[in-house]
């Protein structure tokens, strides 16, 4: 089977309608453990409040999409699960019944492992997030990132589940992530817009600066190896195939910390000329 070109997305769960007792039903129904028993001690979802003004600022889940340049979306699926099963410390599992591309997956880890559910979509499915083209999404509690490690520690072993599905996907050409500000903001004209769509793919740039950015070779040869790699990030690494990771703070729950850093982010990018504003 032919690999398929991918982007790929993260974005928390505001104004989405998945819920975590539709999730925790699917997994029941899957035959698999328990969120709690998965991660541990004090994995359920956490909700943000400001303290100025009491109201909502972060939600229950983050999401990574990967977007793909393919019609097949079920063989990317299937290949996507089985090939996670066949890694060390992962385990992964798919249904058929409730949704006709749902499973999950879990790297193991101490003192608390990190689970996600994969729910695929086809194209033209008319999320305010995406382009056009089919997703396969990355569905994560808020609390996975504060039990049992440290957050930077936690949030280390989604950047290498990510590192993961991407490479058994390969070709990607890009990875972003949307803080809560981001998501509730696209499409409304006060605020940071969708990160890629059709249109800038097609001319081979991101549309807007996110909290996680990942470069495909194409976007790198576009903006420069050693320019992504002095952009102002928390985290700038290489990987072994040559894309550039960017993220801008340590926490996606700190809605502050990761507000600000993506704004300095923004800067350095408008200043080389991306369309963002």
């Amino acid at each position: 089977m032919n690999k398929p070109s991918i982007v790929a997305t993260v974005h928390t769960s505001k104004n989405r309608s998945t819920t975590v007792p539709e999730i925790s039903a699917a997994i029941s129904a899957a035959g698999i453990e328990d969120m709690a028993e998965i991660a541990g001690e004090g994995s359920q979802p956490s909700t943000r409040l400001s303290n100025e003004t009491g109201t909502r600022k972060m939600t229950d889940s983050i999401f990574v999409e990967f977007v793909f340049a393919t019609e097949d979306l079920e063989g990317a699926y299937v290949d996507l699960i089985d090939s996670l099963s066949g890694l060390d410390n992962y385990r992964s599992s798919r249904r058929d019944d409730r949704h006709e591309y749902y499973g999950r997956v879990i790297r193991d880890a101490e003192p608390a492992s990190f689970s996600c559910a994969l729910i695929g979509y086809e194209a033209n499915a008319d999320w305010y997030t995406l382009p056009s083209e089919p997703a396969i999404e990355m569905e994560i509690g808020t609390g996975s990132f504060s039990i049992g490690d440290k957050t930077e520690n936690r949030v280390d072993l989604l950047i290498e589940m990510i590192e993961s599905i991407s490479g058994v996907l390969d070709e990607y050409i890009y990875a972003f992530g949307l803080d809560t500000e981001h998501v509730g903001s696209i499409g409304k004209g006060w605020g940071p817009d969708k990160p890629v769509t059709d249109e800038s793919l097609g001319e081979n740039r991101i549309n807007e600066v996110s909290w996680l950015m990942l470069f495909g070779s194409e976007l790198v040869a576009e903006y420069g190896r050693e320019w992504l790699l002095r952009a102002p990030a928390w985290k700038r690494q290489e990987l072994d195939d040559g894309a550039i990771l960017l993220v801008a703070s340590p926490d996606p729950t700190d809605y502050e910390q990761f507000s600000e850093d993506r704004d300095i982010l923004r800067t350095y990018f408008d200043r080389r000329g991306n369309d963002s504003e």
